[in-house]
């Protein structure tokens, strides 16, 4: 343990209980492990109380699911430090509080546990056991949640015994009582990084730490540790620090991660509803370029888990997701004949995601019916040599008749294209049509597209205008009456050189925004996270660790500026200056956003991302908005 780290704890934990105290909660959950020092050591009682002291000015009211830190490990070989035994129950119970409890709120009645004595064989696990399956019982009528320190699984419901999870005996007993009684949500802390799994009727959720993260699970990124730049082999990944914000509605719930160490964006002034289950249309997808659901191996790695290779799943995509506002989610098609992607797409569906699945050629019925058996699945778009579209037409008219929903095609772009005007050399491939090709599609629509009922992809290459060539395109789009998406690029044209800075990506992204928003297009973005050793590299919206870049906290910005509203009306655009102005009506107001076109904001706009100069700014002005 690095004595640097837990120097700053305290610190850090004062500036995340200022930030819920802020949030006026109505309660608090602690996950546990409130203090370092385990129950064995002398200094624990003195700590405890310590801790009840640092907490006790932000009047909050808490209640606390101990930790191995609180009662000590779970009794398995797996575990490093002392085991829990009766006397650590005791003085957990004399010290801080009952071992097990619950508490109503609203809607929902929320049952903590000691999960140290899961699977202990102690006299206190029969208790619980008895007690968790009385309450249960008792308030089957209920909307359920638990809390438990240590996550039930991490991986896999039957996977083996792990430093971080239940024990697979407690844990298949406790797995029937979230089933039976259908229990809502289940919180746990202990690794503290953000996982996310569906399971039957339960979302499981385990949140992070605001004071240091687990660095073991820094081996899910493919990048080289940041040794000098104080990151600690990812133990002080400091964009990873956090806590939780559950919101409780009269169906669900949605849980918003605070990330305790970044500064505040200045639209976080406004309520977030840009999380998928507030179903808000007109936010920008995501083009899914990386790993979204396969596994990732974790070395053995003491003292922590020196015995076995833990496959984990990455779920820092996903919290950018939520982040971001993402809704629409674009992944191939190909990825559904893997059982591992098929049943994430599945969890992503509960959630409130859809996707648009695309295809290189006309796919097979059995890969289309996996796709039709998911209900989100929004669309499938098929991706054709446009130069042979008149041979692949019969196929395509078959395929109609196996595929009822939104279908939408687009076309091959490469230097071999069906294009009159060659691009020249090139060794690239990449699709969707242009600007330019708006006769061609009139007159394929008419003779083949309008009978099957397709709408059509189209991409703005680096070089074109979001806004001025995405309007063209919503125009056409309507003026034909069909569906279409976009695909917006966002890195340059050189294979080998990165071309863009951050603002620059982040003024486009905000651009898109604006576009997905006021048009009945579907907008993709095209990388989520950086690419950087490949081909096109580039800035993404996240960096490769997943912690958010400046255009990532643009967009979530300015989508949480812009949800909660189904539609937004463009009012108008004026380019002066440093910037372009675009007044949008949205919820009867006018919101204005200044989008630099020289890394300089106008005078009077907030920045969306704080402490970050030349990026997009708004206002709300009070102003009715008239078109």
């Amino acid at each position: 343990m690095t004595p640097g780290i837990n120097r700053q704890a305290n610190a850090r934990t004062l500036r995340v209980l200022e930030q819920i105290a802020a949030a006026k909660p109505d309660c608090v959950l602690h996950m546990g492990d409130v203090v370092n020092p385990l129950p064995q050591e002398p200094t624990y009682p003195e700590v405890s109380r310590f801790a009840a002291r640092l907490m006790a000015p932000f009047d909050l009211t808490i209640h606390i699911a101990p930790g191995n830190h609180d009662v000590g490990d779970k009794l398995a070989f797996v575990t490093p430090a002392h085991g829990i035994d009766e006397a650590t129950v005791a003085l957990f119970d004399k010290l801080v509080r009952p071992n097990w409890s619950a508490f109503d709120l609203g809607p929902v009645r929320t049952l903590i546990i000691n999960a140290s004595l899961i699977g202990s064989g102690l006299p206190q696990e029969a208790e619980q056991w008895d007690w968790l399956e009385r309450e249960l019982s008792a308030h089957q009528d209920r909307r359920l949640f638990l809390a438990t320190h240590y996550p039930v699984f991490m991986g896999q419901p039957d996977e083996g015994s792990l430093y971080d999870n239940i024990e697979p005996e407690g844990r298949t007993r406790l797995l029937g009582l979230l089933e039976a009684y259908a229990v809502e949500a289940v919180f746990a802390g202990h690794v503290h990084n953000f996982f996310h799994h569906v399971l039957g009727p339960t979302e499981f959720h385990i949140l992070p730490s605001p004071s240091f993260v687990r660095q073991d699970y820094a081996e899910l990124a493919s990048v080289a540790p940041d040794n000098d730049g104080g990151m600690e082999g990812g133990r002080n990944d400091t964009a990873k620090l956090g806590w939780a914000m559950v919101e409780i509605f009269e169906e669900g719930h949605v849980v918003h991660i605070h990330r305790s160490e970044m500064p505040a964006d200045a639209a976080m002034e406004t309520a977030p509803r840009n999380h998928p289950k507030f179903r808000s249309e007109g936010l920008p997808g995501l083009q899914l370029r990386h790993a979204w659901a396969e596994p990732g191996i974790i070395p053995l790695n003491g003292p922590i888990e020196e015995f076995t290779r833990r496959r984990q799943r990455n779920d820092y995509p996903l919290l950018a997701l939520q982040e971001m506002g993402t809704r629409d989610l674009r992944a191939p098609l190909t990825d559904l004949d893997d059982p591992l992607y098929l049943r994430r797409a599945e969890d992503l569906g509960q959630m409130g995601y859809r996707f648009t699945f695309f295809s290189l050629g006309v796919p097979s019925d059995a890969l289309a019916a996996k796709a039709a058996s998911l209900p989100a699945a929004a669309a499938l778009e098929v991706i054709l040599p446009w130069r042979r579209i008149a041979e692949l037409t019969a196929a395509l008219t078959a395929f109609r008749q196996v595929w009822k929903g939104p279908l939408t095609v687009a076309c091959t772009v490469s230097a071999s294209d069906h294009r009159e005007v060659s691009v020249g050399a090139s060794y690239t491939v990449t699709f969707g049509f242009d600007i330019s090709e708006f006769g061609l599609l009139a007159t394929f629509h008419a003779e083949t597209g309008a009978a099957l009922d397709l709408g059509y992809c189209f991409r703005l290459a680096e070089f074109q205008d979001v806004l001025t060539d995405g309007r063209k395109i919503a125009d056409f789009a309507a003026r034909m009456d069909v569906p279409a998406s976009l695909h917006v690029t966002l890195g340059g044209e050189h294979p080998g050189l990165v071309q863009r800075t951050e603002a620059q990506v982040a003024a486009r992204v905000v651009e898109a925004a604006v576009l997905a928003k006021t048009t009945p297009l579907t907008v993709f973005l095209d990388r989520p996270a950086d690419v950087d050793r490949s081909y096109f590299p580039g800035f993404g919206l996240y960096d490769r660790l997943w912690n958010p870049r400046l255009p990532g906290r643009a967009l979530a910005a300015a989508t949480r500026l812009l949800a909660g509203s189904q539609r937004a009306e463009l009012l108008g655009v004026e380019t002066g200056g440093a910037a372009r102005i675009c007044r949008l009506s949205l919820n009867g107001r006018v919101l204005e956003l200044a989008i630099p076109t020289d890394g300089e904001t106008p005078a009077g706009f907030s920045p969306l991302v704080t402490a970050a100069p030349g990026l997009p700014g708004w206002r709300i002005t009070s102003q009715e908005a008239q078109a």
